[in-house]
């Protein structure tokens, strides 16, 4: 692995990582990134599925084609560093037990957006970075909130915590750590 690059700043970045299936809220993230009108910002949609087509048309369609990033699926460690510099992860899914993403993102301190709706809803309410979990309800008022977040994100970026910006470690880092020290040393 690479050293880890100079501190960085917070761009006006929107991260949505994932597989492109309907199910994972893509439509819901287009049109809530639509809504906050963010100008200069940018979605950044990392992966690839079903749904990818449908995605860009929407985008296009809500007139923030050119705002918006596709880039496919990407090296983890590119993953990792956009994780450290985004203003905020957007995870609209409407299905999702954990939601391994959102526990990655919230390690490495980058604020998330989610419903408040399953693992991920709970998780960002457990953990000490300021995230915002948004209670599902009708669509109009969902992609409101949703909006509101993201632009709070967007407009006011969080601090990047320090240790992290030093730091290699990613979710399974401190989770390997933990482990480790839960056994007394005795993982290797």
């Amino acid at each position: 692995m690479d050293p880890p690059r100079a501190a960085p700043a917070r761009e006006r970045a929107v991260l949505f990582v994932g597989r492109v299936v309907t199910w994972k809220g893509v439509l819901l993230a287009v049109d809530s990134f639509a809504a906050a009108g963010l100008e200069g910002a940018r979605l950044v949609v990392v992966g690839q599925g079903p749904a990818l087509d449908g995605m860009r048309r929407r985008a296009y369609e809500a007139g923030i084609g050119d705002s918006v990033e596709f880039t496919g699926p990407i090296e983890r460690d590119e993953v990792l560093w956009r994780m450290r510099t985004a203003s905020c992860l957007l995870f609209p899914s409407f299905h999702d037990s954990a939601g391994f993403v959102v526990s990655e993102a919230l390690s490495l301190g980058l604020p998330v957006v989610c419903l408040d709706h399953g693992g991920p809803g709970e998780l960002v309410t457990l953990w000490p970075t300021d995230s915002q979990a948004v209670q599902p309800g009708p669509r109009r008022r969902t992609v409101g909130l949703l909006a509101e977040a993201i632009s709070d994100f967007v407009e006011m970026p969080r601090p990047i915590p320090a240790e992290l910006v030093r730091s290699s470690s990613s979710l399974s880092d401190l989770v390997r750590r933990a482990y480790d020290e839960a056994l007394g040393g005795r993982t290797g």
